[in-house]
């Protein structure tokens, strides 16, 4: 068992494509290589899993990606393999699970909270200074990402 088991938890049955008018979301979890290559980059000793998320929006030409993983060592943390400031610099978020369908995490100023709303609907919603700049409904499409 994880010491962030419900995390893990959370990002099992978060793991497939989500859909919105805005923006098309894949998650899943690191592969062994993937998860030792972005352990070697914050110096840690006992990763659990980590996770992948890659997007392409609809609205406006980009698509993009991020990892992160976590550390039996280091409870309420995410290690991310670049930032929202720069997408070359690697920072380390802090996330708390307000029950087992809603994730919140935050660094600095800003914040997104994840909603899981049953098995198919999600709710993700963005702050900065905790004011709302951008809530979304997603769809999860029902072929599971490996």
């Amino acid at each position: 068992m994880f010491t962030h088991q419900n995390l893990y938890n959370f990002w099992r049955r978060s793991q497939s494509v989500w859909l919105c008018k805005l923006v098309k979301v894949t998650v899943s979890f690191l592969n062994q290589q993937e998860l030792f290559e972005l352990s070697q980059i914050h110096q840690l000793t006992q990763v659990e899993f980590g996770v992948k998320l890659s997007w392409e929006y609809y609205t406006k030409s980009g698509i993009g990606h991020m990892s992160w993983c976590v550390s039996a060592n280091q409870p309420g943390l995410v290690f991310t393999n670049k930032g929202l400031a720069s997408d070359s610099v690697p920072q380390i978020y802090q996330y708390r699970m307000a029950d087992e369908n809603t994730l919140v995490m935050s660094v600095g100023k800003y914040e997104e909270t994840i909603r899981l709303e049953g098995t198919k609907r999600r709710l993700r919603e963005q702050r900065y200074d905790r004011r709302l700049i951008r809530r979304v409904w997603e769809n999860k499409v029902e072929a599971l990402v490996s």
